[in-house]
């Protein structure tokens, strides 16, 4: 089983964020639980802004 981030180590993880963006995409990993792949692999357009969803493919397409 994999083992989560203890609160500390998620706080230096934001803590090291310089932009926006990198604290942005630290929060969408740890939040969502998605792999870095599954996250380089996703599509700005992909992106329903209303409901505040994205569809994300894993491994194999799944």
């Amino acid at each position: 089983m994999p083992k989560a981030l203890s609160e500390e180590d998620t706080e230096i993880l934001r803590e090291g964020c310089i932009t926006p963006r990198e604290h942005a995409i630290v929060e969408f990993i740890y939040t969502s639980g998605c792999r870095i792949g599954e996250v380089v692999g996703l599509n700005r357009n992909a992106i329903d802004w209303d409901t505040r969803s994205v569809e994300v493919f894993g491994k194999g397409s799944k």
